[in-house]
């Protein structure tokens, strides 16, 4: 039992080992990159603090034995004079100055042929100094012509070489740690404007959300290569994502557009069915209560009687109109495009239109052209479409309109612009104006005294996309409406003056 606690009970140590080390552990990039900067640097130092010790402590080493052997051969030499002339007294002064005068010297013994020690002396700041135990010492021979004379014995203290070396140490150690600040200091700066600046900006711009959305990550050249990698790989998810967006969108906009046109199919299916039985069942009651009304109006002399039969004529047109408006709103226009004499064609509506305006409502008509236009186009569909906008324009209470010709910049194209000064369209109801039953007319209008049926805008944009054109409705700066419609220019003009 105690020997599977043993064996479990390391392994928990270094779980919680390295969970003490996790937990110390600095969370940022930033943090980390000056730890192991600052591990390494330490390391680093410590090697050269041991390289250097053991440099240092060899080149001291070297220069106290170089200084050894020299003052060895030089007291040998002396010593050897004075034992031959046997001045011995000579020696002993020799040796006790020579202590007095070197410090690191701790030890002299000069020792005969035969093994008597001539003399002896040993520094005073060590008493009891035992030559064995020197840290270091150096004999030297004494020999005259071959024949040795006896040998000179210094023993030094080490000493002066550990005061030596540490203070240089010391020094070294002052000057490497400012200098490993110094490095580590321009590290840490270049670090921080080459790695962490840009990494804190691309963690910004992925932290903002709608710039995130609308405008990619630049893409930096002077980064390293590892961060350029990165940024590229954001550029194009950014991109990528953008462009999924945008297809989602596409289709939302599609799938809504076609939702629109698949109602609103169903609706004129809807309608042509309903206005197929009311022109069956309809149309000839009308036409009887029309004709009656009328020979009842010639007939009699009434005024009064008149009024009242005239009153049902034009009630019984009005439904015979709306009848018919049911019809070309559920049949399918054809149009057969053919080249156009824009400026005749509107010359010849104006003059067929005036009589009637001048006589229900008293409207100005202007036509200004550049030139002259030739269009493709259905003759008929865009006399409807012109008789349509002029219509609305008097019935939304016009006192002038005003028909002008432009061609566009590319010269591939028409604008037609009809403006007028009438009441004009709110805002919040100009994207509806061309959807079918959508009417802004009120009960009264000059033509039907009544509202309309809501589908004049609805044909007119079907005839004119029919023959490859389109209407868009303009902004008004004072008053009044403007519509633009755009016809494709017909280029084989000469062939059509033929």
């Amino acid at each position: 039992m105690a020997v599977a606690t043993e064996k479990t009970g390391f392994p928990n140590f270094l779980r919680h080992g390295r969970e003490g080390v996790e937990r110390f552990r600095p969370r940022t990039l930033a943090g980390r990159l000056n730890l192991y900067l600052a591990s390494a640097l330490v390391g680093m130092m410590l090697a050269l603090s041991l390289a250097g010790y053991a440099f240092i402590s060899h080149t001291l080493e070297q220069a106290m034995e170089q200084k050894a052997k020299a003052l060895a051969s030089q007291v040998a030499t002396v010593a050897k004079d004075a034992v031959m002339l046997q001045e011995y007294s000579v020696i002993d002064r020799i040796t006790s100055d020579l202590l007095a005068q070197t410090p690191d010297l701790r030890h002299i013994q000069v020792v005969n042929a035969k093994g008597e020690i001539l003399s002896e002396a040993q520094s005073s700041h060590q008493p009891g100094y035992d030559a064995f135990k020197t840290h270091l010492q150096y004999t030297a021979p004494m020999a005259f012509f071959g024949q040795s004379l006896g040998q000179v014995t210094l023993g030094f203290s080490r000493q002066s070489i550990r005061t030596t070396f540490l203070q240089l140490f010391v020094i070294g150690m002052i000057l490497f740690a400012l200098l490993l600040m110094l490095v580590f200091l321009i590290v840490r700066r270049l670090l921080d404007r080459h790695l962490l600046a840009p990494v804190r900006e691309l963690s910004e711009r992925l932290n903002d959300m709608p710039a995130l959305f609308q405008q990619p990550v630049p893409v930096r050249q002077n980064l390293p290569q590892e961060l350029q990698v990165l940024n590229y790989a954001i550029f194009d998810l950014q991109v990528a994502l953008q462009n999924h967006i945008d297809s989602l969108q596409e289709a939302h906009q599609f799938r809504q557009k076609a939702t629109q046109n698949l109602c609103q199919n169903q609706r004129m299916v809807a309608i042509g069915q309903l206005a197929a039985g009311l022109a069956h069942n309809l149309n000839t009651p009308l036409a009887n209560i029309i004709g009656y009304a009328q020979m009842a109006t010639q007939q009699t002399q009434d005024d009064a009687m008149q009024k009242r039969l005239q009153t049902i004529e034009k009630q019984a047109k009005q439904c015979a109109a709306s009848v018919k408006d049911l019809l070309s709103a559920a049949r399918e226009p054809r149009v057969v495009a053919q080249a156009v004499n824009l400026n005749q064609l509107i010359d010849g509506i104006l003059a067929m239109i005036r009589p009637v305006l001048k006589r229900d409502a008293p409207v100005e008509i202007v036509f200004d052209a550049e030139a002259t236009a030739w269009v493709k186009g259905d003759p008929s569909a865009l006399e409807q479409v012109l008789y349509n906008l002029i219509s609305n324009s008097a019935e939304a209470g016009a006192s002038r309109v005003t028909l002008s010709l432009s061609p566009a910049k590319n010269h591939q194209a028409w604008y037609l612009w009809v403006c007028d000064n009438g009441k004009g369209i709110e805002a919040e109801k100009r994207e509806q104006v061309f959807e079918p039953f959508f009417t802004t007319k009120e009960a009264g209008s000059f033509r039907n005294d009544n509202a309309g049926t809501g589908l004049g805008l609805y044909l007119t944009r079907t005839l004119l996309e029919k023959m490859q054109a389109r209407i868009t409705l303009g902004e008004s700066v004072t008053e009044g409406t403007q519509f633009r419609i755009e016809l494709n220019a017909y280029e084989n003009t000469e062939s059509a003056d033929h």
